[in-house]
């Protein structure tokens, strides 16, 4: 009887060792068909992630200088605008003296009597008497006014004027009026000074 139970244990336990044993052998098996995922490199990860930081910090490197650029050529446009607006109204000013000027010295080269100069309050008058009336000049309020009588509008001919003096000069066959008008800049800052001269000599103050 114990003989028999020894044989019969003896045998259930080669039965289980061979189970196992083929069951680790399939296992063994199944691994060696499926494919082996290679090793995560944390190197190459490291190193991507550095290089999208790197890429990051360049656009916005790139980002700050353009819009430093931008900024600088709309201060650079701004300037040039104002400029040429100065320019512009410098030169309208211009234009606006010389044709005033112009108009003057024909007024007095008119002139069928010697030009009065008087003083009414705080303003200087030039009268000057032509075949179809009486032309006055005076400067009032920055700009220098013109009347032709019979009319009695005051008209502005030269507005935008800093400045404005008529006088007399004496010489030795003829009696030469001047003007010397100033211009209002257009700039703070002014290099030259928009004065204008004129001369004229009324005909009566021709002498052969």
């Amino acid at each position: 009887m114990r003989t028999q139970s020894r044989a019969y244990v003896l045998t259930v336990a080669a039965t289980v060792r061979s189970r196992t044993a083929c069951s680790d052998e399939q296992e063994v098996g199944l691994n060696a068909r499926r494919p082996m995922s290679p090793p995560r490199d944390f190197t190459v990860a490291a190193t991507l992630d550095s290089q999208r930081g790197i890429a990051l910090v360049d656009c916005l490197a790139y980002i700050g200088l353009l819009a430093v650029i931008l900024t600088m050529a709309f201060a650079a446009f701004y300037r040039a605008l104002e400029r040429s607006r100065d320019l512009s109204r410098n030169a309208a000013g211009i234009v606006r003296a010389l044709q005033a000027g112009e108009r003057w010295r024909a007024d007095v080269r008119a002139s069928a009597r010697p030009p009065q100069l008087e003083t009414v309050g705080e303003e200087s008058r030039l009268r000057l008497a032509s075949g179809a009336g009486e032309v006055t000049y005076t400067f009032r309020a920055g700009g220098v006014l013109r009347q032709a009588l019979p009319n009695t509008n005051w008209v502005e001919c030269l507005p935008r004027a800093a400045s404005s003096r008529i006088f007399e000069e004496r010489r030795q066959r003829v009696a030469v009026w001047h003007w010397d008008v100033e211009l209002k800049g257009g700039q703070k800052v002014a290099r030259v000074r928009p004065l204008f001269s004129f001369q004229a000599v009324a005909r009566s103050a021709r002498r052969p």
